[in-house]
């Protein structure tokens, strides 16, 4: 146990606590964060054990159905409430917190292992077995510290959809073999007989709200996304300068904006501050993304008339120049020990929150999960048909229309062997060859391309609800990858529009109501509610941002650690896994060009296959 409770995260202010009994233990490393101060419980009358992290957002439910006083209500930390939710409601308790929580409860009387984890936040919880252990952790060092577990074999599968960009349903697993992640929205009830995995929350069961008026879904809206944002504006206990302050990711996006201005609002009466951080092309973009699209390279213009328009924000800009991207990559493996599908990001983000840290705030909200939540577009064919035309015009909705019946037939006729050899070297060239650093063989021994064939992940997003999968639990790692930044950076990072109110809202709504009929302008729920929170310019604005616009001068600029890192991937066992001299052919073509062209392959190419390069070389080692 001390062991695990020395491989996780330490930061300033720490401690462990360790509870044994037997064949049982639980540990906790404790962090001086908001109501968490007495994380682990022994209750005397059940002889229940609990050890949790958590963020309780509605205490005051929770108090009156179980039966607290308000004194209690204010008094007892977060933990307490999910002791007793468990005691008065067993393994359902799940269902009825709110926040970001996961949390383990040991039955000795039973020896039942009973572990669980919240809707759709912000935590991380993963899980090792084998026929003589059962360990968890919310971090993979904890478990992967262990002297006396089988030694974790590579899943290559995993592996091979990082590197080819395969947004693959990947539910419990990790890329090891034998280390299992807990997706959001589940339990795991172990003994040693039986191992139950629950899923207590399907995001896709909402059902369909109707009001009377468009404006009602606003007023509706409004109510339930300024209580997201409030529960995530608790302050720390910590006396520290600014602990009580908040940070903000903002970009030029409308959730983040959105997250930002109604937090100012929230705290503006309490005297305390939100200071907003952006992160900022380091050199000119523009060469690098397709403007004449919509994408936008420096999004710090549109956050800076964000934050004027808030009159009391602080805007700072990242420019996150301390860092290389590979040394960022090189950080991350030792944060994640895993390799992430956004490796060329890692620099910004990591250089961010390590000023939020250094500037001693310890909340940074996020509105990560906004698109296919709170911001959702809306799809064109929701509308009747003359709204449709009035969109599109003729033309562009026959184009629509042919290609979404070229998508389906194309998917119903896959398994004629002619489709089938066509559409194999149609990837195999376009994406495997060309947009990711896979080797072939690697690739070909998987048969890669026949399992993607054979995934119904693989499938063209046909309905509403596949357009919007990524809100599947066990789809993103986001919940876990905040989870463990948050940890090595001594914050908590918060994110409002993953409030499971405000996704079970926007799943509730019906599509149409996403696009104004009048205009056709998309997104219409959070560009009305912001009506008066936003300016124009950006409430109103269609144009995208692009993370990491400029990564292929700052590739540039850090050439000898680009080579360095390709010269190990080829020295070592990473060669079987990535094709070292496609990367060094996309390093040329980095080296030499200033186009969209160069930004792809720097992101898909270069770094990712960087980074699962050198994380095989790791993990061999």
């Amino acid at each position: 146990m001390q062991t695990m409770c020395n491989a996780m995260p330490r930061c300033k202010n720490t401690a462990s606590k360790i509870w044994q009994d037997g064949v049982a233990g639980l540990g906790q490393t404790i962090y001086d964060k908001t109501r968490q101060k007495i994380m682990q419980y022994k209750d005397t009358n059940s002889n229940f054990v609990l050890t949790t992290i958590c963020r309780v957002d509605n205490r005051a439910e929770l108090g009156n159905l179980l039966q607290i006083s308000e004194t209690d209500v204010v008094r007892f930390p977060d933990s307490e409430f999910i002791l007793r939710a468990y005691l008065q409601w067993g393994q359902e308790c799940a269902t009825r917190i709110l926040g970001d929580w996961a949390f383990a409860i040991w039955h000795p009387n039973e020896q039942k292992l009973f572990l669980a984890r919240d809707h759709h936040g912000n935590t991380s919880l993963y899980y090792f077995r084998d026929k003589n252990l059962f360990a968890f952790a919310s971090s993979k060092d904890a478990i992967l510290s262990l002297k006396n577990i089988s030694t974790p074999k590579l899943n290559e599968l995993y592996l091979s959809q990082i590197l080819t960009g395969w947004q693959a349903y990947h539910g419990e697993r990790t890329i090891y073999e034998q280390i299992y992640r807990i997706p959001p929205s589940h339990t795991l009830s172990v003994t040693n007989s039986q191992l139950i995995n629950h899923q207590y929350w399907y995001l896709k069961s909402t059902p369909e709200l109707h009001l009377s008026k468009r404006n009602d879904y606003v007023e509706a809206f409004l109510s339930i996304f300024d209580e997201a944002v409030r529960c995530r504006l608790r302050s720390t206990t910590n006396s520290t300068s600014n602990y009580n302050d908040i940070a903000v990711q903002l970009s030029a996006g409308l959730d983040s904006s959105a997250v930002t201005v109604t937090a100012e609002k929230l705290l503006r009466s309490e005297q305390r501050k939100v200071v907003a951080f952006t992160a900022a092309p380091a050199y000119d973009s523009r060469k690098f993304v397709h403007s004449s699209n919509g994408a936008i390279g420096d999004e710090t213009l549109l956050a800076k008339k964000c934050s004027i328009f808030a009159n009391s924000l602080r805007h700072i800009t990242i420019k996150a120049e301390a860092i290389s991207p590979i040394q960022s990559i090189r950080t991350a493996l030792d944060i994640h020990k895993e390799p992430i599908f956004g490796a060329a990001n890692y620099f910004w983000l990591s250089e961010l929150r390590k000023a939020v840290h250094d500037m001693g705030y310890r909340i940074l909200l996020t509105g990560q999960n906004g698109n296919p939540g709170m911001s959702w577009t809306g799809v064109v064919s929701s509308q009747p048909l003359n709204v449709q035309l009035s969109i599109l015009g003729w033309q562009k909705w026959f184009l629509l229309k042919f290609y979404h019946a070229r998508q389906s037939l194309f998917h119903t006729i896959k398994s004629n062997s002619i489709v089938l050899s066509f559409w194999h070297n149609y990837f195999e060239q376009r994406i495997i060859r060309r947009y990711s650093a896979i080797n072939i063989n690697f690739a070909r021994r998987l048969k890669l391309l026949e399992q993607m064939t054979c995934s119904s992940n693989q499938r063209p997003p046909l309905t509403i609800l596949d357009q919007r999968r990524i809100l599947q639990p066990g789809r993103s790692m986001t919940g876990c990858l905040h989870a463990e930044m948050g940890a090595a950076y001594d914050l908590e990072i918060r994110d409002p529009t993953a409030d499971v109110r405000v996704l079970t809202f926007s799943f509730s709504i019906p599509d149409h109501i996403f696009i104004d009929p009048k205009t056709g302008i998309d997104r219409w729920l959070i560009r009305e509610a912001m009506k008066d929170r936003l300016p124009d310019e950006v409430r109103l604005n269609r144009r995208f941002g692009v993370q990491s616009a400029d990564i292929v001068p700052r590739l540039r600029a850090c050439a000898p650690d680009v080579e360095k890192a390709l010269k190990e991937l080829s020295l070592g066992p990473a060669s079987e896994y990535v094709d070292v001299p496609h990367m060094l052919q996309s390093w040329r073509i980095i080296q030499s060009q200033d186009t969209p062209e160069a930004s792809l392959l720097a992101r898909a190419v270069v770094c990712r296959g960087i980074m699962v390069g050198l994380f095989v070389n790791w993990f061999y080692q």
